[in-house]
């Protein structure tokens, strides 16, 4: 097998790439990219994520003033940069200023906020899967949506990118606008409302999925009945990845590669 090399030009190892033979059984999706060692929702934290065999990474994506798709999770970006306001009331040249790596570890000093389009081009390069999350506060527009849309087609991504949101409103603006994306309906529990709104995601094209905060054995036999997949975020405990119920196909973690983790406990 060839190596792969990342937007960087360094070459990302063959053992890593191997590792995504576990994603057979159920898709690990990396939580922010690997946000357990580095910042959250960065380019450092992708790139460590597809080191540790990751194939699938989640990320968020919020607008700046100036209407520039940018990576984060909060409304503001106090928590994780050197800089202080909301998200909507800063330029990107503003954000990008600031620094968002230092406050995880001092390794990553100077790390910058990447543009939804470096992290799709990122994704590109190392044959990553993303899913993007529409914040339920977001305050998308429709018209804000398609652009996203619009920008993952332009970053050759079309059909490579699955849509999350606990907002099935604005699921449905994606659904709308290209019938054949993947979604992802973020819940805390599921319940026949649930089912109900994700089952009217469908189109005849699309794959709709359940991505639920709890996991017992109802919500199973709720996404079964339906003909729903489930997908169940985040857990970073691996007795908890080897209590889930098998008709559970994904997990979002900060730090564990589900489908590894099961078969380790399987070999023994």
């Amino acid at each position: 097998m060839a190596n792969i090399y990342d937007a960087q030009g360094a070459a990302i190892p063959v053992d890593a790439l191997a590792a995504g033979v576990w994603d057979r059984n159920v898709k690990a999706v990396a939580h922010r990219g690997f946000s357990a060692d580095a910042p959250e929702n960065t380019l450092p934290a992708y790139r460590l994520a597809r080191e540790k065999g990751f194939e699938y990474v989640e990320t968020d994506v919020s607008f700046t003033m100036d209407g520039v798709p940018v990576c984060l999770h909060d409304s503001t970006v106090d928590r994780t940069s050197t800089g202080s306001g909301n998200i909507g009331s800063l330029t990107l040249s503003q954000v990008k200023s600031y620094d968002f790596g230092a406050w995880k570890d001092s390794a990553y000093r100077g790390t910058r906020i990447p543009t939804l389009e470096e992290f799709l081009l990122l994704c590109r390069s190392l044959g990553l899967h993303p899913y993007i999350e529409l914040k339920q506060n977001g305050s998308y527009t429709q018209e804000q949506i398609r652009s996203l849309v619009d920008l993952a087609a332009e970053c050759g991504m079309r059909g490579r990118v699955t849509w999350i949101s606990f907002s099935a409103a604005y699921l449905g603006y994606v659904r709308d606008y290209d019938p054949e994306a993947r979604l992802g309906y973020v819940v805390s529990s599921v319940n026949s409302g649930v089912i109900s709104a994700a089952q009217a995601l469908r189109t005849e094209q699309n794959q709709v999925f359940v991505d639920a905060g709890e996991w017992g054995d109802a919500a199973c036999n709720l996404c079964r009945a339906a003909n729903l997949p489930l997908e169940v975020w985040t857990v970073d405990s691996g007795s908890e990845i080897c209590a889930i119920n098998p008709y559970i196909t994904g997990v979002t973690s900060n730090s564990l590669l589900a489908g590894q983790v099961l078969h380790q406990a399987a070999m023994g």
